[in-house]
């Protein structure tokens, strides 16, 4: 009766839906502008659940708590004064795109209960919500904050291929919306009404461009689905002016401008985003064309160490242990120096010119200190840890397992044993952790470490 009814309802959206929504959108975007002030509010019926566990203030109130506190620090695409003013805010009308926000947020920042599948009910309620809003043609900045926290969740408990999907289809929805203009300054879509709104989408499309660059990582060889933005494309301004809706005291900067610690932490996630996607090319490039993709790895390889460094002081600055810019250029760096991942590998040669042998023990150690302080849980938890961290530590645990296979040394085997238990501990909060775990166990299994 449910699938029946479900499918009654999506029958009755793309009806209401094929009425509602103005062609001339799409057909001829400068006479909208023209003609238009904003696309047409979002008419959703949200499922009944959902309406029912974001009823109540208290428990609203409590959402956002979490959210603000264990998602928000490392991916803050949303605005937090205007989450509480206009979403929080008990005055504020409930409109059912700001509920739908609200249980995205719920499901991020929850941990999927032990022992159960990280598709839960509540996952499966908003899904189909997000579904009948696209069966009513709805075009919407929430909605697609929704569409991001949702693909977030996917990777983040590596629910496959669903998770890559989801970007796939934020991107379009993105760029339907014009979204993607908002970190070169324009504003060709989407109407803005505010500076806070255009920052927010121009977060939106960054955050969207890290989850497509990091979802890459297992699979090298995969083509990017959102393209790379030009050097003069706006960076996300610094994270707690951001918070305080304070532009005039943090100054605009480019994605050609030098890092600094004073850029923020998601403004270095962006710049470790980008050179992440150029270490793909890299890879990827089947022509080493008389030394210069040798040449060309080099020169990414300082680039990261030097980003990494700029967000290890950030860090620091910020009293923050660590960052996902960082985990992030682990990642990248690692990727480059492994030519067993490399889907048109150079020559051995020339790849061990290219990379001194203990530049990666120098990273696999960085990725050991993160996984002993998960462990101990002092300065760093499961809890503070981001989706992000998971993939370097997993490729670290492989480099200590290979040492140790090669050279019997007791701290090599310590060290491979340390960093699964991060892997562990990291798997209470992110499924995905665990799934690396798996994978660690299914080689030694096979005897493939």
């Amino acid at each position: 009766m449910e699938v029946v009814n479900g499918g009654h309802q999506l029958e009755t959206a793309y009806e209401k839906g094929n009425e509602n929504f103005p062609a001339v959108f799409f057909l001829d975007r400068a006479l909208f502008h023209r003609c238009m002030s904003r696309l047409p509010e979002p008419a959703l019926d949200l499922d009944a659940a959902l309406m029912s566990c974001t009823s109540s203030y208290d428990e609203n109130k409590a959402i956002a708590t979490e959210y603000f506190k264990w998602v928000h620090p490392w991916l803050p695409f949303l605005s937090r004064q205007r989450f509480m003013e206009r979403v929080l805010n008990p005055l504020s009308p409930r409109r059912p795109a700001k509920m739908l926000l609200l249980s995205a947020m719920k499901l991020l920042s929850t941990p999927p209960p032990e022992d159960s599948p990280a598709t839960t009910d509540e996952y499966h309620a908003i899904k189909a919500s997000l579904l009948r809003s696209d069966a009513l043609n709805i075009l919407d900045l929430t909605i697609f904050q929704v569409k991001i926290l949702v693909a977030l969740y996917e990777l983040g408990h590596a629910i496959f291929p669903a998770a890559y999907l989801s970007i796939g289809y934020c991107m379009r929805y993105g760029n339907a919306l014009g979204i993607n203009t908002a970190i070169d300054g324009g504003t060709h879509g989407y109407m803005i009404t505010d500076r806070v709104e255009l920052e927010e989408q121009r977060r939106g499309w960054w955050a969207l461009l890290i989850l497509d660059r990091y979802i890459s990582l297992g699979c090298p060889e995969h083509v990017l689905l959102v393209t790379d933005p030009a050097s003069n494309s706006i960076l996300p301004m610094d994270d707690a002016a951001w918070d305080r809706s304070d532009f005039d005291s943090a100054p605009q900067r480019l994605l050609s401008s030098a890092p600094t610690e004073a850029m923020g932490r998601f403004s270095l996630t962006a710049q470790s985003a980008i050179l992440l996607g150029k270490v793909f090319r890299n890879v990827q490039d089947s022509e080493d064309n008389g030394g210069l993709r040798a040449q060309d790895a080099q020169i990414l390889d300082k680039t990261l160490a030097a980003l990494t460094n700029v967000s290890l002081q950030e860090g620091r600055f910020r009293g923050v242990g660590v960052c996902s810019p960082t985990t992030i250029c682990y990642s990248a760096r690692l990727l480059l120096h492994d030519i067993s991942r490399l889907p048109t590998p150079m020559s051995v040669r020339t790849k061990l010119q290219c990379f001194p042998a203990n530049e990666v023990l120098d990273l696999a150690a960085n990725m050991l200190k993160l996984a002993r302080a998960m462990i101990g849980g002092d300065c760093f938890t499961a809890n503070d840890s981001s989706p992000f961290c998971f993939e370097a530590t997993y490729r670290a645990t492989l480099f200590y397992a290979h040492r140790y296979a090669e050279d019997g040394q007791e701290d090599d085997f310590k060290a491979f044993q340390d960093t699964k238990a991060a892997l562990a501990v990291g798997g209470t909060r992110w499924r995905a952790a665990a799934a690396f775990l798996q994978m660690i166990q299914a080689r030694e299994a096979m005897d493939m470490l």
